[in-house]
């Protein structure tokens, strides 16, 4: 069972409203599958559209097929979540980082929060913590 765009979003928006960290929400353990954390990006980074950036990320995962897909959601005010694929068929075993370039058209305001999550192919999942997305500013993108 895969989790389609809309059950996607609703669980992202829950898990950007709670007050609970989103990465202590993302990750998952159960007794019959490994454990994700996305560790990078960290609460509070700011990355700069067009820019590309590692995602990294723990596991506990011994599955040398586990394969995955990154995702970007951004929220204003926890309004609700635009979703983008990043990359699919990331492997995930004995990797813990995915180089991926943010879209541009990203930024909103300052007060548009973005979250990176891993879904793997298992549909266990983590999320990383808020950051924000400032958007280039020169006309060489920095």
């Amino acid at each position: 069972m895969h989790l389609s765009t809309a059950a996607f979003s609703v669980m992202l928006a829950f898990l950007a409203a709670s007050p609970v960290s989103a990465a202590a929400m993302g990750r998952r353990e159960t007794e019959t599958g490994p454990t994700y954390e996305v560790t990078s990006p960290g609460a509070g980074d700011a990355w700069v559209e067009g820019h590309t950036y590692p995602v990294e990320w723990k596991t506990s995962s011994d599955d040398s097929d586990d394969r995955g897909t990154l995702w970007l959601g951004n929220g204003y005010n926890n309004s609700g979540l635009m979703l983008h694929r990043l990359a699919s068929d990331v492997p995930i075993y004995k990797t813990d980082s995915y180089r991926v370039t943010l879209p541009t058209g990203l930024y909103h305001s300052d007060s548009t929060y973005y979250l990176i999550s891993l879904i793997s192919d298992t549909q266990q999942f983590a999320v990383s913590e808020k950051f924000y997305v400032n958007p280039q500013t020169g006309p060489d993108g920095h």
